[in-house]
């Protein structure tokens, strides 16, 4: 019988143990999961969207995805937030972990796109567990998505 109740709990739970690890990826394991999804996409390996909402609601700060979100379904986003771009094919990519510090993180994407060097600074703070994004700063010109959002910056 105990044989028998380990072989259904097990598995289980080694599947919570997996959910529980994904919930907690660090903010560099975001920014990659997000640019690994963007390459399929920009190198032509799949035409689906590379983002979910559901993703979007997952790594990005409330008020963040609800009105990208929204704008987007709207058609009132026509570029890639990611890549800053409407077209794209990425080459040379690479995360980098800025600063962490207790509750906040500060992950930077350097990558180019079509040739132009783009690099990208991802702000986090930690919800209990998980890290999510609150803004996202371009280096490359003056632009950061929470002033194009028209929403404050998070307090």
């Amino acid at each position: 019988m105990l044989r028998t109740t380990w072989r259904y709990v097990l598995p289980a739970l080694t599947m919570l143990a997996a959910g529980q690890a994904a919930a907690q990826m660090s903010p560099a394991d975001i920014v990659k999961k997000i640019y690994d999804q963007a390459a399929v996409f920009c190198n032509g390996e799949d035409v689906a969207p590379p983002y979910t909402d559901k993703f979007m609601r997952e790594v990005f700060d409330k008020p963040v995805a609800d009105r990208y979100l929204t704008r987007l379904h709207k058609s009132q986003v026509d570029f890639d937030i990611f890549i800053d771009g409407q077209d794209c094919k990425l080459t040379n990519l690479v995360i980098e972990p800025l600063d962490t510090k207790a509750g906040a993180a500060v992950v930077r994407a350097k990558f180019n796109n079509l040739d132009a060097a783009r690099a990208i600074d991802f702000d986090f703070y930690q919800s209990g567990v998980a890290w999510m994004i609150s803004d996202m700063r371009y280096r490359h010109r003056p632009f950061t998505l929470r002033s194009y959002l028209k929403l404050k910056p998070r307090a």
